[in-house]
């Protein structure tokens, strides 16, 4: 019963290891001869990896051809096709591509959505982000002082340790018969 159980499982492991998609970026096209710019794929070309025969065998030579490798376009010379007395009606190009259209336009940001400024600034196209002033100590004749400081620790045989430190001074009237003088300070590691 073992043998039955071990024996289906590697049958298994084969079988889903037998199907894997094989993709390969080497193209063979055959085009027939239309017009004088053709489409071969819709990725970049690599250059130095295009073949072009014609249907009886013949290696075209570059000076029948150019090739837009970022577009993936082939632009026949007609006039060396004339000069040359050479006739075909297709041609098979064999070819690889890369795995993206380089000539595509890439973008992060949608530039269309950049509005000028029209109040005078140096930088017309500049972001600037409107500060609210969210006081908690609004009030009059209060003085205040102090810091906020975060760190990080880390070495050789220690783990990495998180350091925050706040001191905060207030002094001051918080009404006519009340004043206050405060020293907050707090360390945590």
């Amino acid at each position: 019963m073992d043998r039955k159980i071990i024996s289906f499982f590697f049958l298994l492991f084969f079988c889903v290891n037998g199907y894997a998609q094989y993709t390969s970026n080497s193209h063979t096209k055959q085009l027939k001869i239309i017009g004088d710019t053709s489409q071969l794929d819709t990725l970049s070309l690599v250059p130095g990896f295009i073949k072009i025969t014609t249907g009886s065998g013949i290696v075209l030579d570059t000076s029948f051809y150019k090739i837009n490798y970022a577009e993936g376009l082939l632009i026949l010379n007609r006039s060396s096709f004339v000069k040359n007395n050479f006739i075909a009606d297709s041609l098979i190009v064999s070819y690889k591509t890369f795995p993206y259209l380089f000539s595509s336009e890439v973008k992060h940001k949608d530039l269309s959505r950049i509005k000028p400024d029209l109040f005078g600034n140096v930088n017309p196209f500049s972001y600037t982000i409107e500060s609210k002033s969210d006081d908690i100590f609004k009030m009059e004749g209060l003085n205040k002082s102090g810091s906020v400081s975060r760190g990080i620790s880390f070495g050789n045989n220690q783990d990495m340790v998180v350091n925050s430190n706040l001191n905060l001074q207030l002094s001051g009237h918080l009404s006519n018969n009340i004043d206050i003088l405060l020293a907050a300070t707090d360390n945590n590691i």
